[in-house]
């Protein structure tokens, strides 16, 4: 029972950065306009139009649509292609495009009737084996550190002087609860 509860805990720990990495990511972008939008310059859209379009388009339009840049925005890179990939898993989750035949834990044969497993496999493997493989902590970690890959390489095509004023904001980037309104 404690093994069931604690692989449970684990795996929507795993679950929730899986979810909230993406979100990372976006809240740096949007940071990066928000204090960086070109308000000067004749403009097809407005900020509030730019800052809510599809994050390939503010990806894209960054070093346009921001003062600070140093360089565009390689949509080919990898830190770019993999922070998409985080995103497009993210939404995969949220959305039930799952497929079950991907997610099988064991593989069952009939016999008179009766599904038996055709491998052997210990107690702990069946029960708690599966809640752990199902959002395991090496995918956690490889969502996140996709997120962070993306935020550096954002400073890399900033201005040194430019980036130099993100990275505190970066050390205070909290999802935290507000005591007093239980938000």
């Amino acid at each position: 029972q404690p093994h069931a509860l604690a692989a449970a805990e684990l795996a929507s720990c795993c679950l929730a950065v899986r979810m909230m990495a993406p979100v990372l990511g976006e809240m740096f972008v949007n940071l990066i306009i928000h204090n960086q939008y070109r308000g000067d310059l004749p403009k097809v859209r407005d900020k509030g139009h730019y800052a809510s379009a599809s994050i390939l388009v503010r990806l894209e339009q960054m070093h346009r649509e921001c003062k600070g840049f140093d360089r565009a925005v390689d949509m080919d890179n990898q830190a770019i292609r993999g922070y998409l990939a985080v995103m497009n898993h993210r939404n995969d989750l949220l959305h039930g495009n799952v497929k079950p035949s991907d997610r099988k834990e064991d593989e069952l044969l009939l016999y008179e009737g009766i599904p038996l497993p055709k491998k052997y496999r210990s107690v702990y493997d069946r029960s708690v084996g599966p809640i752990l493989n199902a959002f395991p902590l090496a995918a956690a970690e490889d969502d996140f550190r996709a997120t962070r890959g993306l935020i550096d390489y954002l400073l890399g095509c900033l201005q040194p002087d430019v980036a130099e004023t993100f990275r505190p904001m970066l050390e205070s980037l909290d999802l935290h609860q507000e005591r007093n309104n239980r938000r």
